[in-house]
């Protein structure tokens, strides 16, 4: 039975298959625990070598108008095991659980390399300045601690509240004239 070889020939017009065991020497790997000292509270999994980044718009919204801050962790890591960062400094915003997305580096085929971008919805319950902070916890396996990173606020402005009642007008009443 003849059949089409990979090489396009090369090796031969008849080739053979037969089954080889390939042994190597054993490796030894030592696995250690994450340390309980110096674990932040939201520590969410994740671990390796992370940035964070955050943006929001619009710059300008009216009240009952969301902002969108946008929060992008990147880096090299477990981003299958990894939590949103949490928002801090929400006095006065209502938030909502982030929407999320992987995207991996094009270099990349099994996504260790990438960024994890969430996009949080906000709505102003008082007139607001600056959006809360995002706050990211992680493990640095290179320097074997916990690192925590928080973005700047960004500056918004944006009006809390239900939008303005609307001013009463006076309605002039037109009667008849007695005569």
């Amino acid at each position: 039975h003849r059949r089409d070889d990979f090489f396009g020939g090369l090796f031969g017009q008849m080739s053979e298959t037969r089954p080889v065991t390939i042994t190597t020497d054993p490796a030894e790997l030592e696995v250690k625990p994450l340390p309980q000292e110096g674990r932040p509270e939201n520590f969410g999994g994740a671990i390796g070598q992370f940035s964070l980044a955050a943006t929001a718009t619009p710059d300008k919204a009216a009240s009952g108008d969301p902002v969108s801050l946008k929060v992008v962790v990147a880096g090299r890591g477990n981003f299958d095991a990894m939590s949103a960062p949490e928002l801090i400094d929400t006095e006065g915003w209502r938030t909502y659980p982030p929407g999320e997305e992987f995207v991996p580096s094009p270099s990349d085929p099994i996504g260790f390399n990438g960024e994890k971008r969430y996009e949080y919805m906000l709505l102003a319950r008082e007139d607001q300045s600056a959006t809360p902070v995002a706050e990211f916890s992680f493990f640095d396996p290179a320097v074997e601690k916990y690192v925590t990173l928080k973005s700047a606020p960004v500056s918004v402005v944006a009006q809390g509240g239900a939008a303005p009642a609307a001013t009463p007008v006076a309605v002039a009443s037109t009667s008849p004239s007695a005569s």
